[in-house]
């Protein structure tokens, strides 16, 4: 499941962090499509 997600300023890009250990970015200009997914993390990712 997705634990948080954020917005930039403007409104154009999402990041979103799940229990998979993922952080997710998503350009929210284009039908939200996945522009990049971050992994190595040890834990959750919560914010």
């Amino acid at each position: 499941p997705v634990n948080s997600v954020a917005y930039d300023q403007q409104g154009r890009l999402l990041a979103s962090c799940s229990s998979d250990l993922s952080v997710k970015l998503w350009d929210c200009t284009n039908d939200y499509i996945c522009l990049r997914t971050l992994f190595g993390h040890n834990h959750n990712v919560s914010h």
